[in-house]
């Protein structure tokens, strides 16, 4: 007779199997496995034919953060050439003529939006090595131009020319915005993914961070503003250089998660009649949109009170540094709890509680406010740039499987047409003190020097309207978040992945077993219960497959019971 030890053995081996009945087995032995192909033989638990083995998968663990080490000192780079006349936008007016120092800053949302698109469109194609490479080209090339308008323009020619070279830093812009969640999306596994998208985002309030710092120390007069160009040349020979040998050298596999690839198209539709993605559409966007314009008026509302570069550039520091410390710790926190909606509903509320404080608290005077604006950039950092990374992945949990390019590019491009709608705000819903205001004329440090208080366009400004406005629409922002219904499909599919007792596939081998993601949304207990019993039924139809071929019994003559049961001699 068939030895039926193997059948206990082989049961063991299928993980989270619940133990079979005896009408479970009676329906699978009645399963017609004789007019079946040969079973394929089991694969061996050591290859990692269709599934990344975890030796593999350690194997490029050094490549990928060097990948992503080398995308956030590019965008470090890109950041920084635009924030960095920002600071000094007084001096940089001065040397450029005419408003620059806000065009400067203005130029980079003007080109993201409509760039934006089609940089989600050929970045889905181009994939993460290609849009480095893309980015990396623009940002030298921005760069150089911008160099070269202090040595070969004069006058007017000289700000049209530093708006050219700006123009191409911009168009890199729309190729980076979604790359950090996009690389930990492609490369990192589920535990590693909010670090990594904390990491590559941080890149961001750094490069504003060091072009804060440096940009009050070079630039003291308007004729230093070459300098501050040359400064930035260095530090976007050095990105570019990196981002393009890690694009080049660097040959990662990319995670296959499990679900259907989705077009350009379908996406951004999937996106949108997404409840949860359109509150992260407006809130999260809204959110990046008060920053950008926050880091570009910066000095602009803190000068009319005789706050100068330096606390402005120092409100920008705590800001971001208390930012930095909030996001890591936010990330390694959600990585291990997933609590994504929690998370985003109370960073955002303290963001804009501290949000509001702070643009209220730049137009008051005195020892103690200056106090409570470093207190208040400190939340206002530790909050919103923390809420940033942690929407991101929220909104790529909630839209899978769209391409984590267009879920994530969508809010960042979003983000930079809320930051130029609010430095449109802050631009016409301001008021000029005039001279008559002997008080602010005698402390306000808007212009130049001492000779040149009140210039066209280094006037001191009461923003009391714009305030009101921007304060409003930030409340708006922090009520929506609280309707966030979000479902967790991205830890669905990979949950269902980990119940099978398999690892989720690193790689574009097709022989991986995929998981529609519809039909995880909707699984219920008799559902679930009921692919265990066909999964049950499967196996004892392959037992009893093995059991006839181990008894080399013939399909049409099968051995007779009384020969079966005649003793050897």
């Amino acid at each position: 007779m068939a030895d039926f030890r193997r059948v206990g053995s082989l049961e063991q081996e299928v993980h989270e199997t619940p133990p079979l009945n005896d009408a479970m087995l009676n329906s699978a032995r009645d399963i017609d496995v004789l007019d079946r192909p040969p079973t394929p033989q089991r694969t061996p638990r050591s290859s990692n034919a269709g599934i990344k083995s975890n030796y593999d998968y350690d194997d490029q663990k050094w490549d990928r953060w060097f990948v992503l080490i080398m995308f956030a000192i590019l965008n470090f780079s890109n950041i920084a050439s635009w924030i960095a006349y920002a600071s000094v936008g007084n001096y940089v007016n001065a040397y450029y003529r005419g408003n620059t120092s806000t065009w400067l800053s203005a130029v980079y949302m003007l080109i993201s939006i409509p760039i934006g698109f089609w940089g989600m469109w050929l970045g889905g194609i181009a994939g993460v090595r290609g849009s480095l490479l893309i980015a990396a080209f623009a940002n030298v090339l921005g760069a150089l131009i911008r160099t070269s308008s202090g040595w070969f323009f004069n006058g007017n020619d000289r700000g049209s020319f530093v708006l050219i070279g700006q123009g191409f830093a911009a168009v890199s812009y729309p190729f980076l915005m979604y790359l950090p969640s996009t690389i930990s999306n492609t490369y990192f596994p589920r535990d590693q993914r909010t670090i990594a998208t904390t990491i590559g985002f941080l890149s961001n309030p750094l490069g504003i961070l060091m072009a804060n710092l440096i940009s009050p120390l070079i630039v003291q007069s308007s004729q230093d503003v070459v300098m501050l160009n040359l400064v930035l040349l260095g530090i976007c020979v050095i990105g570019s250089g990196g981002a393009t040998f890690a694009a080049a050298a660097k040959k990662l596999t990319a995670n296959d998660h499990m679900g259907s690839k989705v077009t350009y198209h379908e996406s951004i539709k999937a996106c949108f009649k997404n409840p949860t993605y359109v509150i992260l559409f407006f809130s999260l966007g809204g959110g990046i949109g008060m920053f950008n314009s926050l880091y570009a008026k910066m000095f602009d509302m803190l000068c009319p009170v005789g706050r100068g570069n330096l606390m402005a550039g120092l409100c920008v520091v705590v800001m971001i540094t208390s930012g930095v410390i909030g996001s890591v710790a936010v990330g390694f926190v959600i990585d291990r709890k997933k609590c994504y909606r929690e998370a985003v509903m109370a960073l955002m509320c303290g963001a804009v509680i501290s949000g509001i404080a702070f643009i209220w608290l730049t137009s008051l005077e005195g020892k103690i406010v200056g106090f409570l604006l470093i207190v208040f950039a400190c939340t206002l950092g530790a909050c919103g740039l923390a809420a940033y990374p942690v929407g991101l992945e929220l909104a790529l949990e909630a839209t899978y499987p769209v391409a984590s390019e267009v879920a994530s590019g969508l809010i960042v491009i979003f983000g930079q047409l809320f930051g130029l709608f609010f430095i449109l705000i802050l631009q016409n819903f301001s008021k000029i003190i005039g001279e008559d205001d002997t008080h602010i004329s005698s402390i306000q440090v808007c212009g130049t020097s001492a000779t040149e208080p009140h210039s066209p366009t280094n006037s001191p400004k009461k923003y009391t309207v714009a305030f009101v406005i921007i304060s409003g629409i930030a409340m708006m922002f922090a009520t929506l978040t609280v309707f966030i219904q979000p479902e967790y499909k991205r830890s669905a599919v990979e949950g269902v992945y980990r119940k099978q007792g398999k690892q989720v596939h690193y790689g574009p081998d097709e022989s991986n077993p995929r998981v529609d993601v519809n039909s995880v949304q909707k699984i219920t207990p008799e559902a679930e219960e009921r692919q265990r019993i066909n999964a049950a039924a499967k196996i004892r139809q392959e037992l009893y497959a093995a059991k006839i071929r181990e008894e080399n019994v013939e399909c049409v003559t099968p051995k007779s019971h009384s020969e079966a049961s005649t003793p050897a001699n």
